[in-house]
């Protein structure tokens, strides 16, 4: 499970931020991430009456929009739940599936390295490794 981020300011106004459709929110935490940008949460501004609603919720801005749309990121290096992420993942219409997360790694896979070397690497079971592995041979030798 997941730990709860660390935020370096809470429950405190710190400024508006936008979300993917451009939606004003008003941010009340905000966490570093390692891809170059913060991860913001706040509640929505409702536009027709300028009044704030609802809870603090984590805010799929553009920046967080552009970083989930690529697959090969990982959402481990977020400091948010990965559930949360899968969910803005479905929101902006981004599928993944287990089959484009091996075919990524196809080329890796077929390289000098050790089924264990890619294993540690990539974070997968060598059972699964050798599965694709091999259905990846037949599939080059037309036996599949």
């Amino acid at each position: 499970m997941a730990t709860r981020p660390k935020t370096y300011e809470t429950g405190t106004f710190s400024g508006f931020a936008s979300d993917w459709r451009g939606e004003e929110w008003v941010v009340y935490a905000r966490w570093k991430t390692g891809a170059g940008f913060d991860l913001v949460a706040g509640t929505w501004v409702a536009s027709e009456r300028g009044s704030v609603r609802g809870i603090k919720v984590p805010i799929l801005t553009i920046e967080l929009a552009h970083y989930l749309s690529d697959y090969s990121n990982p959402l481990g290096a977020l400091p948010a739940y990965p559930r949360q992420m899968r969910s803005f993942r479905r929101a902006i219409g981004s599928r993944w599936t287990w089959d484009n997360w091996w075919e990524e790694r196809r080329k890796a896979l077929s390289t000098d390295l050790t089924l264990e070397a890619f294993c540690f690497q990539h974070g997968c079971s060598i059972a699964a490794a050798t599965t694709w592995k091999q259905k990846w041979q037949q599939e080059d030798t037309g036996l599949a």
